[in-house]
């Protein structure tokens, strides 16, 4: 077996990994910080790097790798956000340089999504990325669909079938053949980085094959928190009812700064009396500075004051800001895959502890799995 690591820039594209490999019949290893053993499969790292400025999370990037013995992995597969948000120029030359690496292919695009990249520009089921609801991100807002003008001009797309170059070179794809041909074209002078397609189609070029189905439906009571107020948390909140879950919006008085005793009060009442509640965000986002964080850490705080009152025997974390913001404040660093509810829906546990977590990125949907029953 190809001893292997995987580098993200947040928990749940990190998970997104470890479930792929934990689908294709990899031992996984998920921690989110700085590894300093590296067991046989696939090791997964969440650098949290996503919200940070491009020196710091370089440098957060290099002292990640700084522990890493090169010579010991067949791959090194640096994960990246499907529709280019984050640092990805900078982690990218970080991991290049740390890596002795002259070259990167990235390929973030998820076909299987409808996520492509053609002609230089990306588009979501055939609509330029500006004007899908990423051109509104309250981080990475999208202001253009053409590529290299997304990531700053310092990158060059290449269509399928041209050879990489010196640099950072995006790889145009817009159907999985695609991705499969560029699986093959990997050497060991090129950094593969992107999404969850291109790592899957990695792993099949090597002789992997999935053999491992997707997990039922979950049991015991729920925890659900949404961390935003994207359009699949309204939907999910919408739902919510129908499936007998109770939604507990965020108070205004939290949203701005207040304590969370009451909101928490409320999460555990409604899970002693269903076992099923839903924390929600319904306000709108906040432009200023620092309010993101401020919001995620309230959301964060109110788990935790929930779970000492009220056990919830699976806690559902959407987007990955808000799963790290949770794991942190729990102390949560090392977590133990047990498998996918459907792909980048990946359920796992604190590693030595009892609580069962199911992760997924904020721009997918929750399976019918999740609601059990």
């Amino acid at each position: 077996m190809i001893q292997t690591l995987a580098i993200a820039d947040d928990l749940t594209g990190a998970a997104e990994i470890a479930g792929i490999g934990w689908r294709y019949g990899l031992a996984v290893r998920l921690a989110r910080r700085p590894a300093g053993e590296f067991p046989e499969g696939l090791t997964v790292l969440d650098t949290d790097t996503r919200l940070l400025s491009a020196a710091g999370a370089a440098a957060r990037v290099r002292k990640f790798l700084e522990r890493v013995p090169a010579g010991r992995f067949g791959l090194v597969y640096k994960k990246t956000d499907s529709v280019l948000r984050g640092q990805i120029v900078a982690e990218l030359g970080a991991a290049m340089s740390a890596l002795g690496l002259e070259a990167a292919l990235l390929l973030a695009q998820n076909p299987s999504r409808g996520r492509v990249i053609r002609d230089g520009r990306y588009l979501i089921d055939g609509v330029p990325l500006d004007r899908t609801p990423f051109g509104q991100d309250p981080d990475y807002p999208a202001r253009t669909a053409d590529v290299p003008a997304l990531l700053g001009g310092q990158v060059r797309c290449i269509a399928p079938g041209q050879a990489p170059r010196d640099g950072i070179n995006v790889a145009e794809a817009w159907a999985a053949g695609h991705v499969r041909q560029w699986a093959s074209q990997i050497g060991g002078w090129v950094l593969p980085a992107g999404g969850a397609d291109f790592f899957a189609a990695i792993l099949e070029h090597g002789g992997h094959r999935a053999c491992r189905a997707a997990a039922g439906r979950l049991q015991g009571t729920l925890l659900f928190v949404c961390g935003s107020a994207s359009a699949h948390s309204r939907e999910l909140a919408a739902a919510a009812p129908r499936h007998g879950v109770e939604v507990c919006n965020m108070p205004d008085e939290v949203f701005a700064g207040g304590s969370t005793d009451a909101w928490a009060d409320r999460i555990a009442d409604a899970l002693k009396r269903s076992g099923r509640a839903l924390m929600a965000i319904p306000q709108p986002v906040d432009p200023m500075p620092g309010a993101g964080r401020r919001v995620q850490s309230a959301v964060a705080q109110a788990v935790e004051q929930a779970l000492r009152r009220c056990e919830a025997e699976n806690l559902l974390l959407e987007g990955g800001a808000t799963a790290s913001a949770v794991c942190r404040r729990m102390g949560w660093h090392e977590l133990e895959v047990e498998g996918e509810l459907g792909p980048g829906v990946v359920q796992v546990r604190a590693a030595g502890g009892v609580q069962r977590l199911v992760l997924k990125p904020g721009s997918y949907r929750w399976p019918e799995a999740v609601w059990g029953r």
